[in-house]
């Protein structure tokens, strides 16, 4: 994978910064104040200087890699498992059609935002650390329901928020204005732009709904440089949207968390089980560990369900974090 056991080791090994110190104050106010106030440049007259600093680091490193490589082997087992012996844990049938696919790693802190029940909410993953820093949110299907956005919003004010859907133009829909208006107010910018598999040159301003890959749609913003949260419901277009992301990982360590409704409900019978393995195969080979599941009742339990992936990197540092 493009982002493993050793890059989870490696980042519980380096990441001493902030997070590390923290480690102190859990031990001792006055050397938790220090440390973080002067580093290693902490006078000895404080109770061993530079040299607690360095101690409590160095066992706060060694505990979040102990739980990070637990994480990993975790997440390896489960994976691992082969898509027939899942089969013959679930049949394929559509009421099972999840039933083969369940978290591969524990989130140390999980937030669900957005609606606090049933549809539209989506679990994140310790977004209290890591969502403020640098925050870049797509939201890519909304049939113009603007509810997790505000939430964010609410929660991250100077997160970048980006609203997606093709679909909202139609004599049935609110009028175009109304809807750029009301995406204005809860602080997000919406786009009549659907995500694909197929790559297009977007343009803007237009007259009519474009497609084209998150490659596509990043390039047209300007973003390609910058890490981004996916939330995705895009009604089984999400296999074919994927594909190029989770071709050859490039684009996907981009990606912080993506947080999807996956769809069964239009796939194949005899081909079901190999297209949803083959999706969650493509991120866990690229790096992103499944840690939420949630059957959407709205779907009656079985055609559709909320899964949530963090990156390894993201994971590792939520790891130091709550070892420190």
């Amino acid at each position: 994978p493009a982002r493993g056991h050793k890059t989870l080791t490696q980042m519980a090994r380096t990441s001493l910064g902030l997070a590390a110190v923290v480690a102190v104050g859990f031990s001792s106010g006055l050397f938790f104040g220090l440390c973080f106030h002067f580093g290693t440049s902490t006078p000895a007259a404080a109770g061993g200087g530079s040299s607690t600093c360095s101690l409590m680091r160095k066992q706060c490193t060694q505990q979040a890699a102990l739980l990070l490589k637990r994480q990993a082997h975790k997440a390896e087992r489960l994976h691992t498992t082969s898509l027939s012996e899942r089969l013959a844990r679930a049949p394929p049938t559509l009421f099972a059609a999840f039933d083969p696919f369940e978290p591969e790693v524990d989130c140390p802190s999980k937030l669900r935002v957005g609606m606090a029940f049933g549809d539209g909410g989506k679990f994140t993953c310790d977004s209290g650390f890591n969502l403020p820093n640098d925050c870049l949110f797509y939201s890519i299907g909304s049939n113009g329901d603007f509810s997790l956005e505000q939430d964010v919003k609410s929660r991250w004010a100077n997160c970048e928020l980006h609203t997606f859907d093709p679909t909202m133009r139609g004599r049935e829909r609110p009028k175009w204005s109304d809807l750029l208006s009301k995406a204005a107010d809860v602080g997000t910018t919406f786009y009549d732009i659907g995500l694909s598999g197929k790559s297009n040159t977007l343009h803007a301003p237009s007259e009519k709904s474009q497609y084209g890959t998150l490659l596509d749609i990043m390039s047209f913003l300007g973003h390609t440089n910058r890490s981004v949260v996916l939330k995705v419901d895009v009604e089984t277009a999400e296999f074919e949207s994927f594909a190029p992301i989770f071709h050859n990982c490039k684009l996907a360590n981009q990606v912080r968390q993506i947080l999807i409704e996956v769809h069964a409900y239009q796939l194949p019978e005899n081909e079901r089980h190999v297209i949803l393995n083959r999706f969650f195969d493509g991120a866990f080979n690229c790096g992103l560990r499944l840690f939420s599941k949630e059957r959407n009742p709205y779907c009656n339990g079985q055609s559709c369900a909320e899964f949530s992936f963090i990156s390894t990197v993201d994971l590792a540092r939520s790891f130091v974090r709550f070892a420190c």
